[in-house]
């Protein structure tokens, strides 16, 4: 081949790259509406997928006729849209009544004390704090009880305007929990043969390829069994705390423990000490010793015990890591960040370290002494002899 026809044939490949990054462009266009619909449904896949495999293959390793394995994914899909939409349909009827009580006990109390908030009392109040504050905060010149009641009313509208988005989302949530079963049916059915179109669809080798999905595969399941499984489980054990100790609106506090066992370092005790100085200054310091040590043993506990359990140690990375992608997350993808966010890094430093072993740069010293971050616990990608030399 003359000179001539390697620069044509070099432009042929250059064209057909453009072509084909145009084309994987526009189909990822495509499924962008459906993204949280897959990884979600990914997800749950690669949580059950060992319980579709030991029914749908006897003991002798043969599978189970095809009509079977069509069944049994249709029931555990369902089963799975069960377990999701069932606690949440409960929990949300719950919440809005707890919302309801809990409104009409902060106007009972602000009915109760507005005393204070006004008068003589609003300049005892203030005298006191600016006493024991040294001078620093002086709130003789603000109106509390306007600012009481705006707080209140906006408390009110707030969740008026959530309650009102939610329903106005019905059909798209239905539409889309719909597409999620649909998608997670043909995940039972079909896994493996969708992961090898994936696979060869890829513009890298196969075997990097298949790495990165086995790396989404054992990260997402990691990442719902560390955090949203134990946060879960904080939330369920604080509703049960407060609802023994008599505590206003455990449901909704106990919804707020799951949310808040995601911030590192505090966690869950951003929601129970707040509820145990509330004890404290009602006068029921008895209780308050109780609820703290309740709340200590079997909410916070949970977080050290449990968590280590389910990560096995797979998710190398620092708390404060992990903290900032759920909330840059949240921030790009709302809801799906929770999990799209971890995920991300997650891939990203993967992709560092596939990077840095390919192409021969040295391995940073924290990886290879297994402090985090590396790929040294799971499968490594081999080494070909077409990686460009150093």
């Amino acid at each position: 081949m003359n000179e001539k026809q390697k620069n044509g044939a070099r432009v042929q490949g250059y064209l057909f790259l453009l072509l084909y990054a145009f084309l994987f462009i526009i189909v990822g266009k495509l499924f962008q509406p459906f993204l949280s619909v897959l990884v979600w449904a990914g997800v749950a896949y690669a949580i059950t997928q060992p319980l579709y495999t030991k029914l749908a293959i006897l003991r002798n390793g043969t599978e189970r006729p095809a009509w079977f394995r069509s069944l049994l994914a249709g029931i555990l899909a369902l089963a799975v849209l069960v377990m999701i939409v069932g606690p949440m349909i409960l929990i949300a009827f719950v919440l809005l009544g707890q919302l309801n009580d809990l409104s009409l006990i902060i106007g009972d109390a602000y009915q109760r004390y507005q005393g204070l908030l006004r008068g003589s009392g609003l300049t005892v109040l203030s005298d006191r704090l600016l006493e024991m504050t040294g001078g620093v905060v002086d709130i003789s010149s603000v109106n509390l009880a306007e600012q009481t009641v705006k707080a209140i009313q906006g408390l009110g509208e707030h969740v008026v305007g959530v309650t009102g988005l939610v329903l106005r989302n019905a059909t798209s949530m239905i539409a889309g929990l719909a597409i999620f079963t649909f998608t997670l049916f043909f995940f039972y059915v079909d896994g493996r043969h969708l992961m090898k179109v994936f696979v060869d669809a890829m513009p890298i080798r196969n075997e990097l390829s298949a790495f990165f999905l086995k790396k989404f595969r054992d990260t997402g399941r990691d990442l719902v069994l560390g955090y949203f499984v134990v946060g879960l489980f904080q939330g369920a054990m604080a509703f049960i705390v407060f609802l023994i100790m008599g505590v206003t609106s455990p449901l909704l506090l106990g919804l707020l423990t799951t949310i808040a066992s995601f911030i590192p370092m505090v966690g869950s005790s951003l929601v129970w000490i707040p509820v145990v100085l509330a004890k404290v200054l009602s006068g029921d310091t008895t209780g308050a010793l109780i609820l703290f040590a309740l709340s200590a043993f079997f909410i916070s506990t949970l977080d050290n015990l449990l968590r280590p359990l389910f990560l096995k140690s797979r998710i190398k990375m620092h708390p404060l890591l992990i903290f900032f992608s759920i909330i840059g997350g949240l921030q790009l993808f709302g809801f799906n960040g929770l999990l799209l966010g971890p995920l991300l890094l997650v891939l990203f430093f993967t992709a560092v370290d596939i990077f840095a072993r390919t192409y021969g740069r040295k391995v940073r010293r924290h990886e290879a002494n297994g402090e985090g971050g590396g790929i040294d616990d799971i499968e490594q990608p081999t080494h070909t002899d077409d990686a460009p030399a150093n």
